[in-house]
């Protein structure tokens, strides 16, 4: 694990990151409707730690990057805003869902060749309420604004548009109805099984609900004006489905409870049992460590797979919902360093900066 990774996060990425969404805040908070007002100011406080975690990405060159942390923040608050949406208005159209999300695929396809959504002329033409003050459009600009002077994008656009569009269909298909919602989310991963013959559909799911392996893409990209397609490969081997499968699967572990009083879809619900779902979890832990180290820069990437253990294990939904073995098992799994990351983390959280 790479230490100075750790004091960067702390002392630069986290408070850059804060900086970012506090001038996002304001925005919608001044927004004309009081429900998207209301609801983006909900999904920055509840999910601000999406954005810190994923700021860690502008710290893997030597040289900081504002611009890749600028983007990585608007992105992920685009994706975080757009949950909110598709969780808390009772809309449960597909159309409507497919809509709101074209604005993540519009950052990396303005040609719409690559289109989630056919005919939609406004992001919020099939959703109830309108009127944010141009706030997703901004948050949209931004992101291209940032990449706009990256060579490097070009070279690996298709694989940004690919899994960009793959997080967008898991989002809409799991805000469906309940009644349909898991039969949809089934025969969506029938395209993919051939490929991904050891995954359960839901962890299939998880996978494609991180928006890690976008951010270490474009990390590549800031890096190399013609990104080498080995470390490509290896990238997105590593990624997807491990460390993005080990990052979602986290996520929905510790909002076992939370996802249960809302009715809302948790992936971790469908493993048969407590022993299966720690055995899974122990699986994506070290396959994830594994694919890593096949990486050039593998000291960065340990760095955040043993990160994002130690960011969610750290939660004090763990300790509600009797986690503590489990927490014990993954830490040591993934190594002594881990330990003291961990104690990093959980002090970041009782002094409020995560």
């Amino acid at each position: 694990m790479r230490k100075d990774i750790v004091m960067n996060f702390i002392f630069k990425a986290i408070p850059l990151t804060d900086k970012e969404l506090k001038y996002w805040s304001f925005r919608i908070n001044n927004a004309p409707c009081s429900f998207l007002s209301s609801q983006g100011l909900v999904s920055i406080r509840a999910k601000k730690f999406h954005c810190q975690g994923g700021s860690v990405y502008s710290l893997r060159q030597k040289k900081f990057n504002i611009k890749l942390l600028r983007f990585i923040v608007a992105f992920q608050t685009i994706s975080d805003y757009l949950d909110n949406l598709c969780d808390r208005s009772g809309v449960l159209d597909e159309k409507s869902f497919r809509c709101l999300h074209q604005s993540m695929m519009d950052i990396f396809d303005n040609s719409r060749i690559n289109s989630i959504s056919k005919n939609c002329e406004s992001y919020y033409e099939l959703y109830p309420y309108k009127k944010d003050g141009g706030y997703l459009e901004e948050l949209v600009n931004t992101s291209k604004k940032q990449l706009s002077s990256i060579s490097g994008v070009r070279y690996l656009n298709e694989d940004l548009i690919f899994y960009t569009k793959l997080y967008c269909e898991l989002q809409v298909y799991k805000h469906l109805n309940i009644d349909i919602r898991v039969s949809k989310l089934k025969e969506w991963f029938k395209d993919y099984e051939k490929k991904y013959p050891n995954l359960y559909w839901w962890e299939f799911s998880c996978a494609s609900g991180s928006t890690l392996l976008i951010f270490s893409l474009l990390s590549l990209a800031f890096e190399y004006e013609n990104p080498p397609f080995n470390y490509r490969d290896k990238l997105i081997n590593s990624y997807f489905p491990w460390v993005c499968g080990l990052h979602i699967l986290l996520d929905y572990l510790i909002d076992q409870k939370e996802d249960l009083e809302e009715n809302d879809l948790n992936f971790v619900s469908f493993y048969s049992n407590y022993n299966h779902l720690r055995e899974r979890l122990k699986l994506f832990t070290r396959m994830s460590l594994n694919k890593v180290k096949e990486l050039p820069d593998c000291e960065f990437h340990k760095t955040i797979v043993k990160g994002l253990l130690c960011l969610y294990l750290s939660d004090s939904k763990t300790d509600e919902l009797n986690l503590n073995s489990l927490r014990k098992e993954l830490l040591e799994l993934a190594g002594k360093d881990t330990i003291y990351l961990y104690y990093v983390i959980r002090s970041l959280r009782k002094t409020k900066i995560i």
